[in-house]
């Protein structure tokens, strides 16, 4: 079963992100491996960005450990008497995202080719938002090429024309050799777009189909079985347009 939506599906924008994001990188991963030269080696590289106010990101980001409380049973001590040790308060851990990039390098040299960043809610919000933004300048002064798949509504973009940051999902990429970004606005009502992925000359782009691989994820993650179409997509909430354009879809492919 296929997702109702023609292109990003924004019922996995919740609790289904983390998923969908680790899914998507290594659909990346393999139709590359599968089209561009042996001489690039291709990793899938994750780090991990903290959010100190869960309240922010509810239902996009999940805690790594929650506290629920602490043994109140007596502990011996070295004295041989006993103490009982409870907390005055339960204290939620920050929520934690891992966050997947796909890097193509050279594979003798190890030089980084290619940074693809998957946008996480983590690198939209906050300080987690200003450290993306900064290794993005990085990697771009170093000669990267830096492709960015956005298919979060959620949150601030590093660009800051007004067009780019109205459109619901968004790819962007800078290639090294020019220094210029593309841009790849993309409308909750279109297909996810066939993008070229820069390589080094006189290699030719190596082309990623996102809406192919997006459907192949949807297939094989099963994702049908963990969506409730029956309440809102996680926030923001859609125009009413658009909202009225979801019901319809969903109604017609009978998954309420």
């Amino acid at each position: 079963m296929k997702s109702p939506f023609p292109g990003m599906d924004p019922y996995l924008e919740g609790r289904l992100w983390p998923d969908l994001h680790k899914s998507l990188g290594v659909a990346i991963r393999n139709q590359l491996s599968a089209t561009i030269d042996a001489r690039y080696s291709i990793r899938l590289e994750t780090s991990v960005e903290s959010n100190e106010d869960p309240q922010e990101e509810l239902g996009l980001m999940v805690p790594d450990v929650l506290v629920d409380h602490l043994s109140d049973q007596p502990v011996p001590l070295p004295s041989g008497s006993v103490a009982t040790i409870a907390p005055r308060l339960t204290v939620p851990a920050p929520s934690v995202a891992r966050v997947t990039s796909v890097r193509i390098r050279l594979a003798r040299e190890r030089t980084l080719v290619t940074s693809i960043e998957i946008i996480s809610p983590a690198n939209k919000h906050g300080a987690s938002f200003e450290k993306f933004r900064q290794k993005w300048s990085t990697l771009r002064r170093a000669g990267v090429s830096l492709v960015e798949i956005d298919l979060i509504r959620r949150g601030r973009r590093i660009f800051p024309q007004p067009e780019l940051n109205e459109s619901p999902y968004l790819v962007t990429i800078t290639r090294s050799s020019s220094g210029s970004t593309g841009a790849w606005p993309i409308h909750i009502r279109e297909k996810l777009p066939l993008i070229p992925i820069p390589l080094l000359s006189p290699d030719p782009d190596a082309p990623i189909d996102l809406q192919e691989l997006f459907e192949l994820v949807w297939v094989q993650a099963r994702y049908a079985n963990d969506v409730d179409y029956s309440v809102p997509p996680p926030p923001p909430a859609l125009s009413p347009e658009d909202e009225e354009w979801a019901r319809e879809l969903i109604a017609a492919a009978r998954l309420t």
